[in-house]
């Protein structure tokens, strides 16, 4: 599951998904969108899972958007 939360100081997206260490869950922050949508990948991903981010991330804007219209 991707999650997307806006960073207000840094004025940016951050894109998370979800890490599993020891059984223990969390989100890790592996990429940042900017507002121009400018995509920056912080971590070594695979294709499938950049993707999957730049298709949720799609669906996300719309939905963001959707009430401008």
């Amino acid at each position: 599951m991707v999650q997307f939360d806006y960073n207000r100081k840094q004025r940016r997206y951050d894109v998370l998904v979800p890490q599993i260490i020891a059984g223990e869950e969390s989100m890790l922050t592996i990429a940042h969108i900017d507002e121009k949508n400018k995509i920056t990948v912080t971590r070594e991903i695979h294709i499938s899972l950049l993707r999957t981010i730049l298709l949720h991330w799609d669906e996300y804007e719309f939905q963001l958007t959707k009430g401008d219209i």
